[in-house]
């Protein structure tokens, strides 16, 4: 089995006339099962790659609690999607609840989602997100950002840490 590396630059040199083309490389149907072994090894590498991220985020978060600048990346009808660019995160945070979905009007043109209190959220506005991590039943851990002006998130003091009190205080 070849690298895909070897096959591209044994390609190159034969189409230059470097080199005559293997006849490993000259049947068809090998190098269309070769290819898509090595975009299937190519996938698996990129979803192994970003579970490990995952995995580090959620241990980085485990423990902490923290307040942080994020950009609104997409607006939806019940909520927004949220890039923490200091992490790399990104989360879709709900806003819209069933029983107080009259309050809230969604504009499909502009990307905006407007609700009580004057609140109004579009794309690419900056907003202050609490960072956490939640923890489930059987274990279980995810990743949650929250609005950090939000009624719906607790944190005592205790739970944060004293650099998310000092840029609180700040």
């Amino acid at each position: 089995m070849f690298d895909s590396d070897i096959i591209v630059h044994r390609l190159l040199a034969a189409s230059l006339s470097i080199d005559p083309l293997p006849k490993s490389i000259q049947d068809k149907e090998s190098m269309h099962q070769m290819s898509d072994q090595i975009n299937y090894r190519n996938r698996q590498a990129q979803l192994v790659s970003r579970a490990s991220s995952e995995l580090f985020i959620l241990f980085y978060f485990d423990q902490r609690i923290e307040i942080e600048q994020g950009v609104i990346c997409g607006v939806k009808q019940d909520g927004i999607r949220v890039m923490v660019q200091k992490y790399g995160v990104e989360s879709l945070i709900t806003l819209v609840e069933p029983e107080n979905q009259s309050q809230w009007k969604y504009n499909d043109e502009k990307l905006t989602l407007s609700g009580p209190n004057n609140r109004k959220y579009k794309v690419f506005d900056q907003i202050e997100v609490v960072v956490s991590v939640k923890h489930g039943k059987n274990r279980r851990k995810w990743m949650q950002i929250e609005l950090a002006n939000s009624k719906n998130n607790n944190f005592t003091d205790i739970e944060m840490n004293a650099e998310t009190k000092k840029q609180r205080t700040t």
